[in-house]
């Protein structure tokens, strides 16, 4: 879609990409990351690649999703899409529960 955008004049998309995690050697094989990538941090390495292989300027954040504290002097935009890619329960409903507090205090 970025790519797609970009051709067509946009700007293209403004992607963060956070995982506090580095890369191990269990996430060889199932993962793509490669040997030389081991102790780096897992979204540093993806989007550094991403970035370089596609001319792309997104970035990373070695850290879970960001914690918004609601006061006006905030001025961070929080994302128009949120995709997870995380494996287990508890980090998923960590970040249903991140993102549900943002919808309430929107709405008020």
């Amino acid at each position: 879609m970025d790519i797609a955008l970009r051709s067509l004049g946009h700007p293209g998309l403004h992607i963060t990409v956070f995982d506090p995690d580095t890369v191990s050697e269990v996430n060889i094989g199932r993962q793509l990351f490669s040997e030389t990538e081991i102790g780096l941090n897992r979204a540093v390495a993806l989007v550094t690649r991403v970035n370089r292989f596609f001319g792309s300027s997104w970035t990373a954040e070695s850290r879970r999703y960001p914690v918004r504290t609601g006061e006006k002097s905030d001025k961070r935009r929080l994302a128009n899409i949120t995709i997870t890619c995380t494996d287990n329960i508890r980090s998923r409903l960590d970040l249903w529960r991140f993102l549900k507090k943002i919808q309430e205090h929107e709405q008020r």
